[in-house]
């Protein structure tokens, strides 16, 4: 699977960077802007689809104090599946739907650290929301011939695209210097009028994030 082996890749990234800058953990970590990529998979289930895996990539930007931080990111995943809604007549409209773009702002908290000799390693913890939009979504079969009840079957494949919902993130970060690779799980509750309905969806990432300076200015 070329997930795992990007995975794989970037694990053995870890083992050739070698130890610098890792006498003071912090100074690489404090105050300072990170920008990352990162790749994994979605996991999600909709009204007739249950655990489907597909892949999904995106960028990220942490802004990091002593202990905590900001999390931004915006992420895509790739795929073609199918959900359904009852219409106010409650008949089952079955739907094609495409893609899934994410955007995640979250607090995060970064409560340890440890130093292991060749990096520093810390577990880390975030709260916060994503707002959810589904790229297109399509009535499967023939439309409805009633105009009114045409007008509420768009309507609600217009409103059922997107949805704001909370998210939890848990993940572990090894720094080497400036430069850090990451690996993290991303779950959020399944959301009522979403076609992403069956059950919570669940994101594995895997990462790197380089510090691309202080967030502070500095003062002589």
């Amino acid at each position: 699977m070329a997930i795992a082996r990007w995975v794989a890749s970037a694990l053995a990234l870890v083992v050739m960077i070698p130890a610098t800058g890792l006498t003071q953990p912090n100074v690489n970590f404090k105050d300072s802007w990170f920008w990352g990529v990162k790749g994994g998979v979605i996991s999600f289930s909709t009204a007739t689809v249950d655990g489907r895996v597909e892949p999904v990539v995106g960028g990220e930007w942490l802004l990091t104090r002593t202990q905590g931080g900001l999390y931004v990111s915006y992420d895509q995943s790739m795929f073609d599946a199918t959900s359904a809604f009852e219409d106010t007549t409650g008949q089952s409209r079955t739907v094609t739907i495409r893609d899934l773009r994410r955007l995640t702002v979250a607090a995060m908290a970064f409560p340890l650290f440890f130093d292991a000799g060749f990096a520093s390693i810390r577990p880390y913890a975030g709260a916060g929301f994503a707002l959810n939009f589904i790229r297109s979504a399509a009535l499967t079969g023939a439309p409805p011939t009633d105009t009114i009840l045409e007008k509420d079957v768009n309507n609600r494949l217009e409103e059922e695209r997107d949805r704001a919902a909370p998210v939890l993130i848990l993940g572990l970060q090894f720094q080497f210097g400036r430069l850090a690779i990451f690996g993290q799980g991303t779950a959020m509750p399944a959301e009522a009028k979403f076609f992403l309905n069956g059950r919570p969806t669940v994101f594995a990432e895997a990462g790197i994030r380089f510090n691309a300076g202080s967030s502070k200015s500095r003062r002589d």
